[in-house]
């Protein structure tokens, strides 16, 4: 290679690199914004920070209103911040004496807790025992299953997620004294309250009268709508009534539940021990019931109301 064609090739590398220097690209000018993305995390850090202050003071709160209304950490574990189970209280018994039965009530739960028959008496029944005070509740037929259920209770599911009963509740009377005695055309009401704030409260009313086995029933649900969820409840009564006859297998053949319900009475009957049998019915309820072989009770819409 000669002088000149080495000359020559020296000349257009150097052409190339003054050429590509000229025609490269403008270098991006410095971003923007980001001290504007730096304060925005320190928003969101603060956003977070207060959300959790937000939970911490509701939290405190909620444990506040635990301890003011002197309930346990197990009794909210278990029935929640509106409703309180307590075990230790002794529950009052008031006595209901007619021409025709003898009951008490509790006010545990606002139930019947025993119904007795005084013109019938039990099978062991001893026609030489006297029917005096002291040997009336050994002689004469009892009709609730008190030992298992009560009578009348309500069941429902709380806002905050929690199965409640009313047979656990302590409820407060109106009853100024422990026993009544009606005859004839004497009544009297009695009202159970059980108080869940200044503003919602659960009432079982009862009036008795002095020559009739029936019992006039209300309930009241007083501000309860944010309490009960879906707004539903059940009315129960648990373990059917008491067999009264010696046989209990042959008691038991002629017991069972039943609706009267679109014109007419639907029996609902378990055909083996341990068996439940369910039914739903949607409308008009006119009237339901449970039975032995020689007793009713029976639930029935007041329509004079």
């Amino acid at each position: 290679m000669d002088k000149n064609t080495t000359v020559a090739f020296i000349l257009i590398g150097a052409i190339l690199i003054v050429w590509l220097y000229m025609n490269s690209p403008t270098p991006p000018p410095p971003q923007k914004g980001k001290s504007a993305d730096t304060t925005l995390v320190k928003k969101d850090t603060a956003g977070l920070d207060k959300k959790a202050d937000i939970q911490k003071a509701q939290a405190e709160k909620e444990k506040n209103e635990v301890k003011a209304a002197g309930l346990s950490n197990d009794n909210v574990e278990r029935y929640g911040k509106f409703f309180v189970y307590s075990n230790e209280k002794k529950d009052q018994v008031i006595t209901i004496e007619n021409d025709l039965v003898v009951l008490e009530l509790s006010t545990r739960g606002a139930n019947i807790r025993k119904y007795y028959l005084k013109k019938f008496h039990n099978w062991y029944y001893n026609n030489s025992e006297k029917d005096n005070g002291n040997n009336f509740y050994k002689t004469h037929v009892q009709l609730i299953n008190y030992s298992k259920s009560d009578a009348l209770d309500l069941a429902f599911v709380s806002s905050d997620g929690k199965a409640i009963n009313t047979k656990n509740l302590d409820f407060s009377s109106n009853a100024t004294k422990s026993k009544y005695l009606l005859t004839k055309t004497d009544s009297i009401t009695l009202t159970f309250t059980y108080k869940v704030d200044e503003t919602s409260s659960l009432k079982k009313i009862f009036t008795f009268y002095g020559d009739k086995y029936s019992i006039d029933t209300k309930i009241d649900l007083i501000g309860m709508n944010n309490l009960i969820s879906n707004n539903a409840y059940d009315l129960l009564w648990s373990n059917g009534i008491r067999f009264v006859e010696g046989n209990s297998v042959d008691e038991a053949t002629s017991s069972d539940a039943s609706v009267f319900y679109g014109g007419e009475q639907v029996i609902i009957d378990a055909s083996n021990a341990g068996e439940k049998e369910q039914k739903e019915f949607n409308g008009r309820v006119d009237w339901v019931g449970v039975r032995n072989k020689y007793y009713l009770f029976a639930s029935i819409e007041n329509t004079c109301v």
